[in-house]
């Protein structure tokens, strides 16, 4: 409904409220009030058209505007005093606010507004006495304030205010454009482009809605994908050095067994004693080794013990049959 009843008018292709007999100043001076800064009149811009500050009362001057409602801003123009023999040298360093309250209450404060313009001219420059600010707020009331005592007022010790015209553009809250249109999806929008504030909780975008989901949804796919990458390697890797072990640990046993077999043979080709008393298997074994000479057969490296070292055979006998478990001890040559 506000939508509905709270239209602007157009003013060619610029759009302007109505804001006659809504003016006001903190002070005024001689009959100069806040009614001729809004009465249409820009030109000429000479002291009988513009309104004017106290120049004694007050140590800052403000000049306020109430709209009667809150409303979409776009734009501020602000004409000021300028004659021949009178710059606008008093217009220095002024800011243009923007609040839900008025300036004419002792609780609002200015960190209650909303700051559009801050002017930093210094002397002896003086600022342009026409200037339009980009203000694009929502508003109830436009607020233009100076705490700036100019250096040329030499006997005047106060901040001094000369607004000639305030015109102030923009569409009712729910609106946009020079032609005012209807927001999209949302109560309130940008004045300009008509885009629905991110904090909107009315405001479903489709386009921005498949560009969150895509998102989303490629981010997903990459964690997906470089979990699946860390979890193969870590398998691989633990995989890998298991068979790896597995198959030296088997090679080591054959080896051992292999060794085991080769020094148990030598120990009873090399252990034959005193062979005279023998009986049974040994003195087969004893006659047969004697004939063949006593040598090895373990692999194609035959070695002929008791003529390699010349020596008679050890008096002890280990029999074929024993099994070794642990490396066996030789007892020292004699050379």
């Amino acid at each position: 409904m506000f939508c509905i009843f709270d239209s602007i008018w157009m003013l060619f292709r610029k759009f302007m409220f109505k804001t006659r007999d809504k003016g006001l100043t903190n002070s005024t001076l001689e009959g100069q009030n806040a009614q001729l800064g809004i009465d249409g009149v820009k030109t000429p811009t000479s002291f009988k058209y513009c309104s004017h500050t106290s120049t004694s009362e007050k140590s800052e001057a403000w000049y306020q505007v109430d709209l009667g409602n809150f409303f979409s801003l776009k734009n501020i123009i602000i004409t000021y005093r300028n004659e021949e023999k009178w710059p606008p040298y008093r217009f220095r360093q002024f800011y243009l606010d923007v609040s839900s309250m008025t300036a004419n209450s002792t609780e609002t404060l200015t960190p209650q507004r909303v700051r559009c313009y801050t002017d930093r001219t210094r002397p002896p420059a003086t600022p342009p006495n026409v200037i339009d600010i980009p203000c694009n707020q929502t508003a109830r009331y436009v607020i233009v304030e100076t705490f700036y005592d100019a250096t040329e007022d030499r006997e005047i010790l106060v901040a001094i205010l000369e607004i000639c015209e305030i015109e102030i553009y923009g569409c009712a809250v729910c609106r946009y454009g020079i032609n005012c249109s209807e927001c999209d999806r949302c109560s309130v929008c940008d004045i300009i482009s008509g885009a629905c504030p991110l904090a909107s909780s009315d405001r479903l975008d489709p386009a921005s809605v498949g560009v969150g989901i895509g998102v989303g949804v490629s981010f997903a796919i990459l964690v997906c994908s470089v979990i699946a990458i860390v979890i193969c390697f870590r398998m691989k890797r633990r995989k890998g050095p298991d068979n790896k072990y597995q198959k030296e640990h088997e090679n080591k046993n054959a080896a051992f067994n292999r060794n085991g077999q080769q020094r148990n043979f030598v120990r009873n080709v090399s252990g034959f004693g005193n062979m005279d008393n023998a009986s049974g298997d040994n003195a087969d074994v004893y006659e047969n080794e004697k004939k063949n000479g006593f040598k090895t057969h373990t692999d194609d490296k035959v070695s002929h013990v008791h003529d390699k070292y010349g020596l008679e055979p050890k008096k002890e006998y280990l029999s074929v049959s024993e099994k070794v478990q642990e490396e066996s001890t030789y007892d020292q040559l004699e050379l």
